[in-house]
């Protein structure tokens, strides 16, 4: 032992050095710093002292710096963590601070440091080969690139607090704080600065990518395990960010996010893998319910952490993890995830993949013993944009139902919303049907739909607007527009005129046989003599079967003599006298219009004008207050331009 550390620095090449080297690779193979404490550090030593990193290479060789050997180092771990990062940190500095010119005379080794730094980072401006300190520079950042993985690996580094970065932060701030200072007198160093401080930031990013690649989550805990990925994935997406996807279309930008995915995967044992995109579909999945809670159903959040796996080609393994963390929630959780959750996708077999198979969740989910009636609803707003027409249409029908139903009593704004959405969706399947739950909605809603001008409350100033509520004259012209656009639209200018004609008289029509079927008696019931009660008729309210009269009245059509017979009957029979006077005015104007000419301009005013009764009776049913003066004026406004 003596006559190895006396010669220590005697030329390598003499025999006696490499019997001391022999020595020390035989008895000291694993532990180089128990054989340089126990020379150096010894109450007994009586050695020049020199480095670690001089010790090391000289006996151990440069390359020992780089093996997990050096940083698995039991007698370096037993001094403690902040000695074993001040002997490490140590080794860096020797590497970083050589100096550029050693035959001029000692250099400081910050000072040495910060100049190699600088050169180090022209290189990126100025290609070339590097000079030998610069070299050694680059080495000692690939020295605390491997110090961060042996670490990591070893399960001895698990945050960005610990070893090598306890003194990262401290160490390049010095860096930083000489090279301002140089800069103050030297415009070669100011104009570094900025370059410096990203060279910098991109070696710490670098390091913590390092260590979130390599750690060891085999024993982590399960919110462990959740830091672990959440900080990997920060990475990941730092990462993406520096590939320039502003200069890539779409499917570039798809492709180079899924190459660096690889990248990532290959250094990740499958557990980790596992760990990450467990994480990813827990996240998405967070994020889904917040969105629907906050949002409800019909609008759609995109699965950002999801979607590079499925553009990685781990979308198998996604969506069996997917549906385990779905399996475990109740009916209500994974209605909402499948309503809320969406993915976009730039090419047509990814889409066509998540289409269909979120299509067979949504199938699934209608089918599972626990779904309630009372959901129905959500789900087929959540699949009437997904699923097929002809599938969706009966959820349409018995979801306004079900509405209808919940709405007469204390109905929540998101219910208003709901219906809102189904019914847009059925004015374009089934026009006639989506009419006649309007009006259906009209009849039992609890809140007022118009003003006391009998005016609609608008969406756009009024938070007492009714969300589904639509005009009738619009309504029609919505039904004419989808016509036009349809595949059978007119070819000609006198072809369109006829066309929308038709279109807004088969509306009327409709609405006309609304009505009577409000006056008629229900299935089953028979008057007594010529008399009838209240609560025999289809529509029991005097107030409404009077409005439905009066909308007749406007509406004039008698379609195969059904109006005169419904509202002769109602004359005749109906038990209150205000309803008998009205069905007298109205018999009288049905017998009169029904064969009178009319243009588009008459049936957009006999919309309006019905309407306007069907409005008031609404109003008054609940008991508001009608200003009939100001109701009057604004009707005579609206058929004036209808």
């Amino acid at each position: 032992m003596e006559l190895l550390t006396r010669h220590a620095a005697i030329h390598q090449n003499y025999a006696l050095f490499d019997f001391a080297k022999s020595v020390a690779l035989t008895y000291f193979s694993a532990s180089p710093y128990a054989l340089y404490s126990s020379i150096f550090q010894s109450e007994s030593a009586t050695y020049l002292r020199i480095s670690y990193y001089r010790f090391v290479s000289a006996f151990y060789g440069k390359e020992y710096c780089f093996s997990p050997a050096l940083f698995q180092d039991e007698a370096l771990w037993a001094e403690g963590l902040g000695e074993r990062n001040e002997v490490l940190w140590g080794l860096f500095n020797a590497m970083t601070s050589c100096a550029k010119h050693p035959d001029k005379g000692s250099v400081d080794p910050l000072s040495a440091q910060m100049e190699n730094l600088v050169s180090a980072v022209s290189l990126e401006y100025q290609p070339g080969p590097p000079t030998r300190s610069t070299y050694e520079f680059l080495k000692g950042m690939e020295f605390l690139q491997t110090w961060v993985v042996c670490d990591a690996k070893s399960g001895r580094l698990r945050s960005e607090s610990e070893g090598v970065f306890l003194k990262l932060e401290d160490e390049w701030s010095s860096l930083r704080r000489l090279l301002r200072a140089a800069g103050s007198s030297n415009d070669h160093y100011r104009d570094m600065l900025d370059a410096v401080g990203k060279w910098l930031n991109k070696s710490k990013t670098r390091l913590h990518e390092a260590l979130y690649l390599h750690m060891d989550v085999s024993s982590a805990s399960e919110e462990e395990k959740d830091a672990w990925a959440g900080r990997l994935n920060h990475i990941f997406i730092q990462r993406t960010y520096t590939l320039d996807m502003s200069s890539k279309t779409p499917v570039e930008s798809d492709n180079a996010q899924s190459e660096c995915l690889k990248i990532f995967c290959a250094h990740l044992s499958p557990l980790q893998i596992e760990t990450w995109l467990q994480w990813s579909v827990r996240q998405d999945i967070k994020t889904a319910l917040k969105h629907f809670e906050r949002a409800g159903c019909g609008r759609h959040v995109f699965g950002d952490e999801s979607r590079k796996w499925w553009l990685a080609g781990h979308s198998g393994v996604w969506k069996a993890r997917f549906q385990e963390e779905l399996s475990g929630s109740d009916i209500e959780t994974r209605l909402a995830v499948l309503a809320s959750l969406g993915m976009q996708f730039n090419t047509e077999a990814a889409h066509l993949e998540f289409h269909h198979w979120w299509k067979s969740l949504l199938e699934n989910l209608i089918q599972d013993r626990e779904f309630t009636i009372n959901l129905i609803p959500q789900w087929t707003v959540a699949a009437m944009d997904r699923l097929d027409d002809e599938f969706v249409v009966p959820f349409i029908d018995k979801s306004i139902g079900v509405l209808r139903g919940q709405l007469s009593g204390d109905g929540k704004p998101e219910l208003h919303a709901q219906l809102k959405l189904l019914l847009e969706k059925l004015d374009r399947l089934k026009p006639s049907k989506a009419l006649r739950h309007r009006l259906m909605l009209m009849r039992s809603s609890t809140k007022p739909i118009s003003d006391e001008s009998v005016i609609r409350f608008s969406p756009v100033n009024s938070d007492n607007a009714v969300v589904w509520y639509l005009p009738l004259d619009y309504l029609a012209n919505v039904r004419w527009s989808n016509e036009v656009n349809s595949a059978s639209r007119p070819s000609t200018f006198d072809e369109y005129q006829q066309a929308e004609m038709e279109c807004y008289e088969a509306f009327s029509r409709e609405l006309v046989d609304f009505c009577l079927s409000r006056l008629r008696l229900r299935k089953g019931e028979k008057p007594t003599g010529n008399k009838y009660e209240a609560h025999q008729v289809t529509e029991p309210s005097a107030i409404w079967r009077q409005g439905y009269l009066k909308a007749l009245l406007e509406l004039g059509f008698d379609p195969k003599g059904k109006a005169h017979k419904t509202v002769y009957f109602t004359r005749q029979s109906d038990p209150d006298e205000n309803v008998r006077a009205i069905a007298k005015e109205c018999y009288r104007a049905v017998r009169r219009d029904s064969k009178k000419e009319r243009d588009l301009k008459d049936l957009k005013r006999g919309l309006i004008a019905a309407e306007w009764w069907l409005l008031m009776s609404q109003r008054l049913e609940l008991n508001f207050d009608v200003n009939y003066e100001e109701a009057l004026r604004k009707r005579r406004a609206r058929l004036r331009n209808p």
